[in-house]
């Protein structure tokens, strides 16, 4: 496949506050240490940092955010993810979509994003159960109005 050249950027999908939907978290740009013609994230190319206030034209933002949880409910993902992406231009490459994204509390980014959105990381796994909870009730109940 051919290299997409860009910015490279992740977004974290995670539940409502009330655990009834999922909403985008805006994305976070993982900057290189040393800019290199090809950078692959996680890759032995390098180390990199992450800006969470990356400078976006807000369209940008939005389209990005827009993309990332459209393509998460569009492949039937539930509670959260987190997507790689490249914007090249105004145009969004979706790289990767982790759909079992690590949440370890200090070095993951899932958790990390939430956490400078405000989202403490008690509060992500109360986020989880109750997305969890209500998706059970209501399997539940189409069970009983199908009998």
């Amino acid at each position: 496949q051919p290299y997409i050249f860009g910015r490279e950027f992740t977004v974290a999908v995670l539940p409502t506050e009330d655990g009834t939907d999922s909403i985008c978290l805006p994305p976070v740009e993982v900057v290189p240490f040393e800019q290199k013609e090809q950078f692959i994230a996680g890759n032995a190319s390098g180390r990199t940092f992450i800006n969470y206030e990356p400078n976006l034209e807000d369209e940008v933002r939005e389209k990005i955010m827009a993309h990332v949880l459209r393509i998460h409910r569009r492949i039937g993902l539930r509670g959260m993810s987190r997507t790689d992406i490249r914007v090249q231009d105004t145009k969004v490459f979706i790289l990767d979509v982790n759909a079992m994204p690590n949440i370890e509390p200090k070095q993951s980014f899932l958790p990390n994003i939430a956490y400078y959105n405000g989202i403490t990381y008690a509060e992500l796994v109360n986020r989880m159960v109750k997305y969890f909870v209500y998706q059970y009730v209501q399997q539940e109940i189409m069970k009983e109005e199908i009998a």
